[in-house]
């Protein structure tokens, strides 16, 4: 009796593996497809890889790898894209500004030449009076900002300048320079308020704001600085369409400034606004024999 129930569940068990075979049939087959693909994938790059002189990638998972990065890298160059087409769409409202700027300085004028000749209309005069000045603010923000730069003075040693180069570089004195490169957030108020016309008007501006800012190695003398429209030409002409990855040229490190509170409440005694610096990019535009 104990053999026959044995035999019995030895029966009923490879059954129920050869049922299991079955069902694993087309998950193997969905993978098997899979890898013919990539097989497929990699032997077309490879094709493309020996035609611009570059080595052939012949075992799978180390095409894998490279497929991995080359994804990373994509993502990447999207990322920077989409900032330069951001960059490009403030830059244009910054133009519109100043536009408005030109108006605005053109109108105060004839008004204040109205008021010289006796022409400006009259009305009752308020004790109260506040203007909201946002616009202005925010416009002379950007303008004190941005491709705002500081150098460190001293020359870099040759050996540096080659390595980021690729070359001597001689002729030029090459130096570090740091450089504000776009304004990310600016939001907040501001506004002039009169409570009495014998008194000197209260200022009022309460403003968050953020900034990138980038490290380059650059000659003494350039300013390094690229608007949105100049990066967008150097990947037309030069990169095949790839987006620069950095505003200025030979970048060495990159990050952003935040001021949380620039505020006319919080001003600090000494007049210096406490920064929160972060690094974001070391190194990215630096040769491989100098990291």
């Amino acid at each position: 009796q104990q053999m026959q129930t044995a035999f019995a569940k030895l029966s009923k068990g490879s059954m129920l593996y050869e049922a299991r075979e079955q069902e694993m049939e087309p998950v193997r087959k969905k993978e098997e497809e899979k890898r013919r693909a990539l097989e497929l994938e990699q032997n077309l790059t490879n094709i493309l890889d020996e035609s611009k002189g570059l080595p052939k990638t012949e075992d799978l998972d180390n095409f894998l790898e490279k497929k991995k990065e080359w994804s990373k890298e994509q993502s990447s160059e999207l990322d920077q894209k989409k900032k330069i087409l951001d960059k490009q769409k403030k830059e244009q409202q910054w133009e519109e500004d100043d536009v408005w700027k030109g108006q605005r300085e053109s109108h105060r004028r004839r008004l204040e030449e109205e008021r010289a000749k006796g022409e400006a209309p009259r009305g009752a005069r308020s004790f109260w009076e506040a203007k909201e000045v946002a616009r202005w603010c925010e416009q002379r923000l950007r303008e004190r900002v941005l491709a705002a730069a500081a150098d460190a003075g001293e020359a870099l040693e040759p050996s540096l300048v080659e390595g980021v180069l690729g070359e001597s570089g001689e002729g030029k004195e090459w130096m570090l320079k740091a450089i504000v490169t776009d304004v990310l957030k600016l939001t907040g108020d501001a506004s002039v308020v009169r409570l009495n016309p014998h008194k000197p008007p209260l200022f009022f501006y309460d403003y968050f704001v953020k900034l990138d800012w980038e490290i380059a190695v650059v000659a003494r003398g350039e300013s390094a600085y690229r608007s949105a429209d100049e990066l967008i030409t150097v990947a037309a002409k030069l990169n095949d369409g790839k987006a620069p990855a950095s505003v200025v040229e030979r970048r060495v490190q990159a990050g952003t400034f935040k001021l949380k509170e620039f505020s006319s409440e919080e001003e600090p005694e000494d007049g210096l606004w406490p920064l929160a610096t972060k690094v974001k990019h070391r190194g990215e535009a630096v040769a491989p024999k100098v990291v």
